[in-house]
């Protein structure tokens, strides 16, 4: 790996998509879970279903895509939303949660709010605002609760509690079987990898809005979003096919952090990279240089060249070309860096 012509090919981060449902089968969450270096820790992104597609002319919210056309078409707006895919779904309904849930037993909540439901006499507390416990069974219905006349943007922290004390209690636990299911596929790996170290749970900032007919929605800062995203997910896969451009990153210096360094600033500005390596035949480039290969990547090229500070920028028209854009860390970027 540190020779001058050393290349490797670069897997996409591992990603994975819950629906959780409510006990009447309606979408209460998005939640998009990415794993840490060698799967240990990781991160959980909460996404309202409520959230607003803006620009989409087939629906408005994400849950309007779950309840016409199924968790297939609400994964793809959820990758068009983040501009990143994914690698598996998950759906978690009320028999799939208790499932998941039953190892670990009845779980301890912190909730800000109390939860309560329409009797006879008026509202009645079901779960009060403080520490509750939460069973098996009824971890669908918590996860999906809205209160009368209140907007389900409250659920989201809810969610965010619940995945902090259900990730914990695995965390503590030393029985093999605490997460049932697969150990290194599903969502069996992804809980059981973010366990193994202090998990990041993100909720994006939201702000409430009712629709017309009084139908609740949420509006997020979506660019704010898709860079959160392309940190928890740094070898992603596009959101379609050929939606991104494909990279080569190589070094031109010599014992450069490209994945850790200069990935990042490339994903964000929608790159992909797939291969990261070394220049030939020896180290010693000045300049940091970008080369790209068809004209409908020029903006993005431009903007991959303009967070990377290269000064040269080229562009060569192949057809057999395996790679969209080449990229050349040179040594310019080594003195910027303070190296």
């Amino acid at each position: 790996p540190d020779a001058p012509g050393y290349e490797a090919t670069v897997n996409p981060s591992p990603s994975h998509m819950v629906l959780s449902l409510d006990p009447a089968g309606d979408l209460s969450m998005v939640t998009i879970l990415s794993l840490g270096s060698n799967d240990i820790g990781g991160t959980v992104l909460h996404i309202a279903p409520e959230t607003i597609l803006s620009g989409n002319p087939n629906f408005d919210r994400i849950v309007d895509a779950y309840r016409l056309e199924g968790a297939d078409r609400a994964r793809r707006v959820v990758a068009n939303l983040i501009d990143v895919n994914v690698d598996e779904v998950t759906v978690l309904d009320q028999a799939q949660w208790q499932l998941l849930t039953t190892p670990v037993g009845s779980i301890p909540v912190d909730i800000e709010a109390s939860l309560t439901e329409l009797g006879d006499d008026g509202p009645m507390v079901v779960y009060p605002a403080g520490n509750v416990i939460v069973a098996p069974s009824d971890v669908s219905s918590f996860l999906g609760w809205v209160n009368p006349g209140e907007h389900p943007i409250d659920r989201s922290a809810r969610h965010e509690a619940f995945w902090q004390a259900w990730l914990a209690r695995i965390t503590a636990s030393e029985d093999p079987d605490i997460v049932p299911g697969e150990v290194d596929s599903g969502i069996g790996r992804f809980v059981r990898g973010i366990a193994e170290a202090t998990p990041l749970i993100e909720v994006p900032l939201a702000t409430p809005l009712t629709l017309e007919s009084d139908v609740p929605g949420t509006e997020i800062d979506i660019p704010g979003l898709r860079l959160f995203v392309a940190e928890m997910i740094p070898f992603p896969l596009p959101a379609s096919p050929g939606d991104r451009p494909t990279v080569k990153l190589l070094d031109g210096v010599g014992g450069l952090d490209l994945a850790g360094v200069y990935t990042p600033p490339i994903v964000r500005n929608r790159g992909r990279v797939i291969t990261i390596g070394n220049v030939t035949p020896e180290f010693g480039v000045e300049q940091t240089s970008l080369v790209y290969h068809d004209r409908k990547w020029e903006a993005e090229a431009q903007a991959i060249a303009a967070a990377l500070g290269a000064t040269e920028i080229n562009f060569e028209a192949e057809d057999d070309v395996v790679f969209d854009v080449t990229v050349i860390i040179g040594e310019d970027q080594g003195l910027a860096l303070g190296d």
